[in-house]
C-alpha cells in the first residue's frame, strides 16, 4: 500500500474541508463537503475481507488462533467451528462473542464466574452441534487485536479488516471430506473476499483429496482467472518435515506443480510454508497467555532445537532453554510471519491502488467544482441583472428539454438485464443435459442383485451419494456463474449510466456555457440525494468493489431486486432448491427401496433393486426444481428492470433539479455581492489562489514527488 500518499491525501482532505467549511461562499456547498468526508472514510473504512478454508483437521482454527495471538477458535481436539466466525481488528480484546441467528436474533457469549469467554464460546460451538442448531446461525462475530495486521505500517489507516473462518466440510458427520461443501465455499468467499486462503495439510499433501478439491473448484472455470491474484495456499505443518521429504522450498514447489496440474488458471501460484502450532505456542508465551500445559508441551517439542552446550567442571551438559528464552526464535522459524507480511502487502498493495485512483478522482471534482463555482462569480460580474435573468430562465428550459433526452438512458438497463437473462438461461439450459448425464454415468446399470439384502441398500445408498455429490459439484459451479454474471451485469449498468450522466452535464454546460461562458458543479449520480422509495440507488464511487471485490457493504440494486431468487453476494444458500438438494434427494429416494425389492425364485433367494424408478426420480426432482428456478428468476429480474428503470428516472429528476438549483443560486449569489463587486472579486481570486495550491498539493501526491 502507498501509505505516504494515502496518508498525504487524507491530510489534504482535512484541509480542504476545514477551507472549504470557513470560507463564506464555499460553506454552503454541503454536497462538496459530503464528498470529502466519504472520501476520507473510503480511505479509512474500507472492508478489508481475508477468508480461509480448509478440509478437515488442516489446521485451520490453530492457524486463526495464531493469528489472533490468543485460544479462541475450537482447536483440533475439541468440537471445531460449526458457523462462520468473523473476527474483526480491534486495538484491544472484545469481552464478548456475539452469535447471529438466520432469523435476526442474536445471543451474547461472555466470560462468567467460572469459565473464561474462550471457554464458553468453545462451550456453545458443542452445544450448537449437539443440538443441531448449527443450520439455525448466520455467523459468530468477535472483535480482537490480529496480531498479522498489528504489526505492520497499516495498523492506523486501516480500521474496518475481518477474518472469515469457514467451516470445515463435515465438521458435524464423521465421513469423508464433502468436496461438494468446500466447492461452495470456496467459490462464495472468491467472490466476496480480497484474499482467499486456501489451507493444505502437509502430512497428507499427495492423497487424492487435495487433487479433486482443486480440480472440482476450478476445472472448466477460466472466468475465475481474474481472481487468481487474491489466491494464496498455505502448507501447515511443515513443522513435521523430515529430511526424506527433501527442503521446504522443495514442498512449496511440488504444491506449486499440484496447483498448476489441477487448477491450471493459476498461472503463478503463491504458495507459503508454516506451522500455526509453533506460531500459536511461541505467541501465547510471548503474550504472556499461556497455560503450564502449553508452555511444557512447547519445551518438550521443540526445546531440543534451541538446546546450548554447558561446560560445567570439564563436562559438557546439553540445556534445554526455558519457553520464555527461545519464543521469539520459535515464531520467527514457524514462518508465519514471512506469511503474514507478504499477504497483507499483497492484499494492500493491490487495494492502493484503486483506493488512491478514487480518492484523486474526487478530491479533483470537488477542486474543479469548487472553481467553477468561483469562475462563474468572474465572470458574471460584467452582466446585468435583466441579463443574467433572462439567459437563467432560457437555460432552464433547455435543461428541462435536456431531462426528456435523458429519456433514453432507461434503456441502459433493460438492455443489459435482457443480455444477463439470455446469459442465466444459457447457464440454466445446460443444467438438466449435465444432471441427466451424471446419472447415467454413476448408476447406469438397471439393477443390482444378491442374496444380501442389507448390503444392497448399503450399496445403492453409497452409489446415490456418489450422485448426489456429482450433481451438487456441478450445481455449485454452475450457480457461481451465475452469481458472477449478475455481479458483472451490476458493474457494466452502473458503469454506462454514470457515463451517461456525465454526458448529460457535458450537454448542459454546453449549454450554458455558450449563454453565460461557465460551468456548472457536476454531480455524480452517488453525489445526488437519494429520495426514491426504499432508497434504491447505485453507488457510483465503489464501482470497482461491485465488479471485482464484491464486498458485502456496498449499496447494490441488484442485492435487493433478485434476493427473492436466493442470488445474493455472500449468501448462504445460493439458489432455491439446489443448495438443499442433497439431502432433499437423499431423504426422498431411501423411501423409495421398500417399493423396488423383487425376488427370483432359485437354490437359494436373490434380491433385486430396480435402479430405473430411483434414477428416474432424482432426475425429476432435478428437472422441477431448475423449472421453478427459471420461473423465479424471470420474475425477479423482470422486477430489476422495472426497478431500474425507475432508479434512472428518479436520477434524473434530481439531475434536473440538481442544474436549476445552481441556476437559482447563480442568481443568488450575484445579488447578494453586487452592491460590493469589488471586494466580492478580491475573495473570489483569493478563493482561487487557494484551490490552485491545493491542486498543486494533489499533482504531487498523484506522481508521488516529495511535497515541500
Amino acid at each position: 500500500m502507498k501509505l505516504d500518499q494515502i496518508q498525504g491525501l487524507i491530510s489534504l482532505i482535512d484541509k480542504l474541508e476545514a477551507f472549504i467549511k470557513k470560507d463564506d461562499f464555499l460553506k454552503h456547498d454541503e454536497r462538496a463537503q459530503a464528498i470529502l468526508v466519504q472520501t476520507r472514510s473510503n480511505l479509512y473504512d474500507r472492508r478489508y475481507v481475508v477468508s480461509i478454508i480448509a478440509a478437515m483437521k488442516a489446521g485451520k482454527s490453530t492457524t486463526f488462533n495464531a493469528l489472533l495471538g490468543r485460544d479462541l477458535l475450537p482447536n483440533e481436539t475439541q468440537a471445531c467451528t460449526a458457523a462462520i466466525t468473523e473476527i474483526k481488528h480491534a486495538a484491544k480484546r472484545g469481552e464478548e462473542v456475539i452469535k447471529v441467528y438466520k432469523d435476526g436474533r442474536s445471543v451474547k457469549i461472555a466470560a462468567d464466574a467460572e469459565r473464561t469467554l474462550e471457554q464458553n464460546f468453545h462451550l456453545d460451538v458443542r452445544a450448537s452441534r449437539a443440538t443441531n442448531e448449527v443450520p439455525y446461525i448466520e455467523k459468530y462475530f468477535v472483535e480482537s487485536p490480529v496480531l498479522a495486521l498489528e504489526q505492520t505500517q497499516y495498523r492506523d489507516l486501516v480500521q474496518n479488516f475481518i477474518l472469515v473462518d469457514t467451516p470445515g466440510p463435515n465438521e458435524a458427520q464423521v465421513t469423508d471430506v464433502d468436496v461438494s461443501e468446500l466447492q461452495r465455499v470456496a467459490l462464495e468467499k472468491l467472490r466476496d473476499s480480497d484474499a482467499l486462503i486456501m489451507l493444505l495439510d502437509f502430512q497428507v499433501l499427495k492423497t487424492d483429496t487435495n487433487a479433486t478439491i482443486l480440480r472440482n473448484i476450478f476445472e472448466n472455470r477460466e472466468d475465475l482467472a481474474r481472481d487468481q491474484n487474491k489466491i494464496y495456499f498455505l502448507v501447515n505443518k511443515i513443522d513435521t518435515l523430515q529430511a526424506k521429504d527433501g527442503t521446504v522450498e522443495q514442498v512449496i514447489e511440488s504444491v506449486r506443480s499440484l496447483i498448476r496440474m489441477y487448477a491450471p488458471i493459476i498461472q503463478d501460484p503463491q504458495v507459503f510454508a508454516f506451522s500455526a502450532k509453533q506460531a500459536q505456542l511461541a505467541r501465547s508465551v510471548m503474550l504472556g497467555t499461556a497455560t503450564d500445559e502449553a508452555k511444557e508441551a512447547m519445551k518438550k517439542d521443540y526445546g531440543v532445537k534451541y538446546a546450548r552446550e554447558v561446560e560445567m567442571d570439564g563436562e559438557f551438559f546439553t540445556v534445554v532453554p526455558k519457553p520464555e528464552q527461545f519464543a521469539a526464535k520459535l515464531l520467527e522459524d514457524s514462518g508465519i510471519l514471512h506469511v503474514e507480511s507478504n499477504i497483507i502487502d499483497r492484499i494492500f498493495g493491490t487495494a492502493s491502488v484503486k483506493l488512491v485512483d478514487n480518492a484523486v478522482d474526487r478530491l479533483q471534482q470537488v477542486i474543479g467544482n469548487s472553481r467553477n463555482a468561483v469562475q462563474s462569480q468572474i465572470e458574471l460580474s460584467t452582466r446585468n441583472n435583466a441579463e443574467l435573468l433572462t439567459i437563467v430562465q432560457e437555460s432552464k428550459k433547455r435543461i428541462e428539454q435536456l431531462r426528456q433526452e435523458g429519456e433514453r438512458l432507461k434503456d441502459i438497463p433493460k438492455q443489459e438485464i435482457d443480455a444477463l437473462k439470455q446469459r442465466i438461461n444459457g447457464i440454466l439450459d445446460t443444467l438438466v443435459p449435465q444432471s441427466k448425464e451424471i446419472l447415467n454415468t454413476y448408476m447406469s446399470r438397471e439393477y443390482v442383485q444378491g442374496p444380501d439384502q442389507n448390503y444392497l441398500i448399503e450399496q445403492v445408498q453409497s452409489m446415490q451419494q456418489t450422485v448426489v455429490s456429482a450433481l451438487q459439484v456441478m450445481l455449485n459451479r454452475e450457480t457461481d456463474k451465475i452469481q458472477r454474471s449478475v455481479m458483472d451485469t451490476q458493474g457494466e449498468i452502473n458503469d454506462k449510466l454514470v457515463k451517461a450522466f456525465a454526458d448529460l452535464s457535458e450537454e448542459a454546460n454546453a449549454i450554458v456555457g455558450k449563454k453565460m461562458n461557465l460551468q456548472f458543479q457536476v454531480f455524480r449520480m452517488g453525489d445526488l440525494e437519494h429520495t426514491m422509495t426504499n432508497q434504491i440507488y447505485i453507488d457510483e464511487e465503489n464501482i470497482e468493489s461491485h465488479r471485482e471485490e464484491q464486498t458485502q457493504e456496498q449499496g447494490s440494486m441488484m442485492k435487493d431486486v433478485l434476493k427473492g431468487a436466493g442470488i445474493g453476494f455472500g449468501s448462504g444458500i445460493i439458489l432455491p432448491g439446489i443448495g438443499n438438494i442433497a439431502g432433499a434427494i437423499v431423504g426422498g429416494v431411501v423411501g423409495l427401496f421398500k417399493n423396488l425389492f423383487s425376488n427370483r425364485a432359485s437354490a437359494r433367494e436373490i434380491h433385486r433393486i430396480e435402479l430405473a424408478p430411483i434414477r428416474d426420480s432424482l432426475n425429476q426432482y432435478v428437472h422441477d426444481h431448475i423449472d421453478k428456478l427459471i420461473e423465479e428468476l424471470s420474475a425477479n429480474i423482470r422486477t430489476s428492470n422495472e426497478r431500474y428503470v425507475k432508479f434512472v428516472d428518479g436520477q434524473l429528476n434530481l439531475f434536473s433539479a440538481n442544474l436549476k438549483n445552481q441556476l437559482d443560486k447563480i442568481i443568488r449569489d450575484y445579488d447578494n455581492n453586487k452592491d460590493n463587486l469589488e471586494k466580492h472579486l478580491l475573495h473570489m481570486n483569493e478563493i482561487k489562489e487557494a484551490l490552485a495550491a491545493a491542486e498543486e498539493e494533489l499533482s504531487h501526491l498523484t506522481s508521488l514527488q516529495p511535497i515541500a
